[in-house]
């Protein structure tokens, strides 16, 4: 057994060094936008100064088994509630959310287009169409 080559692969300095840059930017970045957020890792929510507003794991169960309402979140995503909402997968590859909340964060939120690769997908409030009738 080659210990030093098995190593190697798991104690590349070099990616763990970009993979911590990474997320450091990930936490400013959520830290500069303003207003509540939803997000699927506690941690970068908590380094970001941000309240942690729903568990995703636990509350989503709760959804899952309708013990708490759906809406619970669906209303707060429709109404634009956070500045945003941090998943690990992006919206086609998640599965931990129920389709009316993924619906719902499609229908009023972006991604964010990031400058970094982030481990991370943001997405931040779209915005509304806002038209005005003026007097014929």
């Amino acid at each position: 057994m080659n210990l030093r080559g098995d190593l190697s692969r798991v104690l590349n300095y070099n990616e763990l060094k970009q993979q911590e840059k990474d997320y450091r930017t990930s936490v400013e970045l959520l830290r500069s936008i303003d207003g509540a957020a939803l997000f699927e890792d506690p941690l970068l929510g908590f380094d970001a100064g941000k309240e942690f507003l729903f568990d995703p794991f636990i509350g989503t169960d709760l959804i899952w088994s309708r013990r708490i309402p759906e809406r619970v979140l669906t209303d707060a995503i429709r109404e634009q509630k956070f500045g945003a909402i941090v998943f690990e997968v992006s919206l086609d590859k998640e599965e931990l959310w129920t389709h009316n909340i993924i619906e719902a964060i499609k229908d009023n939120y972006e991604l964010l287009n990031l400058r970094y690769h982030s481990p991370y997908f943001f997405y931040i409030p779209r915005k509304r169409n806002t038209h005005f009738m003026v007097g014929q």
